[in-house]
C-alpha cells in the first residue's frame, strides 16, 4: 500500500507540473497572439542594476511592437527592428548604426525579444509566488547552462492579458527590469514603419555593420 501511495503521489505531482507549464505557456501565447496582427504601444521604464550597486540606471520611453518587429523611442535614441535588420538612430549625434543582431544581441536591446523564441530556449512555469489575484507571475529559466541568464520573471494582467513587467536576472547578479504602462492595443501600423529610412535623414553618419 505504501509503495502504491508513493507512486500515486509522484504521478499527481508530475501531472500538476506538466499542467502548470502548459497553462503558463498558454498565457504567454495569448499575449503574443495579440501583437501578431495588430500592434501594441506602451510607455516603458527600463531599470538596470549591477550586482553591487545601490541604485540602478533608469531609462524611460515608449515602445511599439508588432509580431517580431518593434520601435523603441528613448530620449537619446530610437531603435527600429523589422524582424531582421536593426537601426539604432541618435538624432543628437546625427548617426545611425545598422546591424543584423543575433537573438542574444537583440535581447540586450529589447528585453521583449525573448518571446520570439521562448518555447525553444526556456522552461516555463508559474512562479512560486503566483498568488496575486490580479496578475499571473510566470518564471522562465533557460534550458541551456551556457546562457548568461539565470531566470526571468514575467507578470501578466489576468483580466486584459497585457504584459506588465519583465525582470531579468543574469548569472553575474545584474538585474534588468522592464515595466510597461499606458497600453494601447490594436494599433494599426504598416510593416514599413519598422524600417529606418536613411534617405529621409540627409547628412547623417551611417555605420553599416551587417
Amino acid at each position: 500500500m505504501k509503495k502504491t501511495s508513493f507512486i500515486i503521489t509522484v504521478s499527481i505531482l508530475l501531472i500538476s507540473s506538466v499542467l502548470n507549464a502548459q497553462n503558463a505557456t498558454k498565457i504567454i501565447d495569448n499575449f503574443i497572439s495579440q501583437a501578431k496582427v495588430n500592434a501594441i504601444r506602451t510607455d516603458f521604464t527600463l531599470t538596470v542594476k549591477e550586482k553591487n550597486a545601490k541604485n540602478g540606471q533608469t531609462v524611460k520611453g515608449n515602445f511599439t511592437m508588432k509580431a517580431n518587429k518593434f520601435i523603441m523611442n528613448m530620449n537619446e535614441m530610437t531603435v527600429y527592428f523589422n524582424g531582421k535588420t536593426q537601426w539604432a538612430y541618435s538624432p543628437e549625434n546625427e548617426e545611425v548604426t545598422i546591424t543584423e543582431p543575433t537573438a542574444e544581441e537583440l535581447a540586450e536591446t529589447n528585453p521583449m525579444a525573448v518571446f520570439y523564441s521562448y518555447r525553444a530556449t526556456f522552461n516555463i512555469n508559474f512562479a512560486a509566488n503566483n498568488s496575486n489575484s490580479a496578475n499571473y507571475v510566470i518564471e522562465m529559466k533557460p534550458k541551456t547552462k551556457k546562457s548568461d541568464l539565470q531566470k526571468m520573471t514575467v507578470t501578466i494582467d489576468k483580466k486584459t492579458g497585457n504584459l506588465l513587467s519583465i525582470t531579468q536576472i543574469e548569472k553575474n547578479g545584474n538585474t534588468l527590469t522592464l515595466t510597461l504602462t499606458n497600453y494601447q492595443n490594436k494599433i494599426t501600423i504598416a510593416d514599413s514603419e519598422f524600417n529606418f529610412d536613411v534617405k529621409k535623414h540627409k547628412g547623417i553618419m551611417v555605420n553599416d555593420l551587417r
